[in-house]
């Protein structure tokens, strides 16, 4: 039997764990990259300066290899070569077409699923090629298209107005006032490095933002518990997560108990870094952490150099550039910059599907960010035999690259059991759009704090285990780890359940004991009268 051949677009995270868990389900896969090497933006060519992660050491790697150099928010070097560990580890580097664009994707008819998908490439010494898949798996995620806004005026600036992935050097801030725009992750990096770099650094922001300290639970308990069941129970139930009456009765009962411990968290956040970036009370947001648009993990370097005044914040946004040197802000107060960071984020397209394909995604137009319908964030309605991984931005991501890909490959081998009708399919990506937009004011891929319930929906789906220790315990208050998922590819081969000793379990048993002692002693009673 001939094995069904599969194109994976992109060969960072998402893309190497898709293609390592397809390859072991026995399909014949063909990753395609534009860069000269693996890792996405953790790659020489995708990594902007400055750039390292905001996980604990231990989170940020795959189930099946221990990243055993790992270290808290480790660096961008760091991480890539964890990822060629992964590629030489399971023979994907010579599955990876390097320096090799994806101009096109494509077939005749989108719902047939017995035709094969035309994939149309680009090579760097601008040759092309037109090669044929039986499925494709889109890996490009939500980083690879860099968004620069315009700015009134901004051609009187003499100076560049670059966006932050163009910065691969320090030395490239050296000598210059740098004006950094932005509120985000990347937006804190460069103020980092140009608050240490450069002749000055003004970091404007158009509203605040939330920070989580390095500690979030001060000193109470260590910060890798912020990643166990028990703290995203403290959260709003996530859509169709696959929770049980008991868990819904805990919430009803408990809920002024759930509340508190979210206001409890949001005022320690507040007054640990009182005497750092919330010192200016203008700087504090208004709403809780937990709805947050945005939050980043802060550093010790960024609150020493607010504390230094290397590194001063400008609550505004850019209303025009005056001149060479003059930036004129909302707050309409003026900046005098020789570089302008845009750290603006990226926009979610993809430019290499055509517009017929765009349109049965919900989509109109194919150059701006995009918020495709894809049923449980992977599969479009009714076309067949494609799968976008890595789009859902939330904690624990590589986690939820790799149950994607599982889930992915049981979808390609037919295991997976879709609703009966695609008005179910579109009812689900509403309702999980409108949710998201409704806590986070943003596009559905971002779920922020959310990354077990909508794991366990893949989970579900898949028949195996959602308890992934043995005991309830350790499933509830222990740091939910990559391990956990160590043997989950011969649980969907097999469909099985490891044993579990649940809190049900431990009720029953409790109750028995009772029943056993109540009967004891009244025995013993009638023994004696």
């Amino acid at each position: 039997m001939t094995r069904r051949s599969v194109a994976i677009i992109g060969a960072g995270p998402s893309g190497l764990v898709a293609g390592k868990v397809l390859v072991e389900d026995g399909f014949d896969v063909t990753i395609f990259d534009r860069q000269k090497t693996l890792g996405g933006i953790w790659s020489p060519d995708g990594a902007y300066a400055n750039l390292c992660s905001q996980q604990l050491a231990g989170f940020m790697e795959f189930s099946d290899l221990p990243d055993l150099e790992a270290k808290e928010n480790a660096p961008w070097q760091d991480i890539h070569r964890y990822l060629k560990r992964f590629a030489e580890k399971f023979d994907l580097v010579k599955r990876i077409r390097f320096q090799s664009t994806v101009t096109s994707i494509d077939k005749n008819n989108l719902r047939d699923p017995t035709l094969p998908w035309t994939v149309k490439i680009e090579t760097a010494d601008q040759q092309h090629q037109t090669l044929q898949f039986h499925l494709v798996v889109v890996a490009n995620g939500l980083f690879s298209t860099p968004f620069q806004p315009h700015f009134l005026g901004q051609n009187k600036f003499a100076g560049p107005i670059v966006h932050a992935n163009n910065i691969k050097t320090h030395e490239q801030l050296m000598d210059k006032r740098v004006v950094v725009i932005g509120g985000g992750k990347a937006a804190i990096d460069f103020a980092s490095l140009a608050g240490k770099y450069a002749l000055s650094c003004h970091l404007v922001i158009r509203r605040p933002h939330w920070f989580v300290p390095e500690s979030p639970f001060s000193d109470r308990l260590p910060a890798k518990y912020a990643y166990s069941r028990f703290m995203t129970a403290i959260l709003y139930p996530f859509p169709y997560a696959p929770h049980t009456p008991l868990f819904y009765f805990f919430r009803w009962l408990f809920s002024s108990v759930l509340r508190n411990i979210l206001k409890t968290i949001s005022n320690q956040m507040v007054s640990t870094l009182k005497s750092d970036v919330y010192q200016d009370e203008k700087f504090i947001p208004k709403s809780s952490f937990h709805t947050s648009e945005n939050s980043v993990r802060m550093t010790k370097e960024f609150a020493q150099l607010i504390r230094d005044g290397r590194i001063v914040r400008k609550l505004a946004s850019i209303d025009e550039i005056i001149d060479s040197t003059t930036i004129h802000l909302s707050s309409n107060e003026f900046l005098q910059a020789d570089m302008i960071i845009c750290a603006t984020g990226y926009l979610e397209n993809f430019p290499f599907l055509s517009r017929t394909f765009h349109r049965a995604l919900g989509q109109d137009n194919t150059d701006e960010s995009v918020d495709l319908d894809l049923y449980r964030r992977i599969v479009p309605v009714g076309i067949p035999n494609i799968a976008f991984i890595g789009l859902p931005a939330s904690l624990n991501t590589w986690m939820f690259f790799e149950v994607q890909s599982h889930w992915t490959s049981d979808y390609f081998l037919g295991r997976i059991r879709l609703p009966e009708t695609e008005k179910e399919m579109f009812e689900e990506i509403q309702t999980t759009r409108n949710f998201i937009r409704r806590l986070f004011n943003r596009k559905s891929y971002y779920f922020q704090y959310y990354w077990l319930e909508p794991i366990e929906i893949y989970l579900q789906d898949m028949g195996v285990s959602l308890h992934r220790t043995s005991n309830w315990i350790s499933e509830y208050f222990g740091a939910y780890r990559p391990k956990r998922l160590a043997n989950l590819h011969e649980e969907r081969r097999y469909r099985y359940r490891h044993w579990y000793w649940s809190f049900t379990r431990t009720i029953f048993v409790l109750i028995l004991f009772l029943i056993l002692v109540c009967f004891f002693i009244t025995s013993y009673r009638g023994y004696q009268s």
